[in-house]
């Protein structure tokens, strides 16, 4: 019996996730703490409030980053059945 394996460097645990949805959800984790930071956490000291800003931007700016390197200039083409196989017998 014949076989042909198809893989790639890009490949994940689960077949749904790729890369460009998890810096997706970093990118929606940084805004969440950002608009909390700014809008919602009234109480906090200043020097908290700085800290938590910058962070949430850092990684808000860097989950937006990747996330559009991965979905337009670096797309992940190992679903796709073009790719070269490596041929096997059983």
């Amino acid at each position: 019996m014949k076989y042909v394996v198809y893989w790639s460097i890009l490949d994940t645990p689960s077949y749904q996730i790729t890369a460009n949805w998890v810096f997706l959800t970093i990118l929606i984790a940084g805004v969440s703490v950002w608009i909390y930071s700014k809008y919602v956490n009234k109480a906090s000291s200043a020097e908290n409030k700085v800290i938590n800003l910058w962070g949430g931007g850092f990684f808000a700016v860097f989950g937006l980053l990747f996330f559009l390197l991965l979905t337009f200039i670096y797309p992940d083409h190992s679903r796709s059945r073009s790719g070269q196989g490596i041929p096997g017998v059983i």
